[in-house]
């Protein structure tokens, strides 16, 4: 299975590492509600989930 870079599975530093943001950023994400299920996740989820809640630290 040859997977592209966005359909490889992340770990939080990876994911923060790919965003160019420190990875309390992703916990953060996790806080308010970005799902991420054994640890894990693609960058199209993540980035997907940012356009959807373009707002999601002021929830927090």
């Amino acid at each position: 299975m040859n997977a592209s870079t966005e359909e490889q599975l992340l770990s939080v530093k990876e994911l923060a590492w790919k965003l160019n943001r420190h990875p309390n950023y992703v916990y953060l994400m996790r806080k308010a509600g970005f799902p991420m299920p054994g640890n894990r996740t693609t960058l199209d989820e993540a980035l997907a989930w940012l356009a959807k809640h373009p707002n999601w630290r002021r929830s927090l």
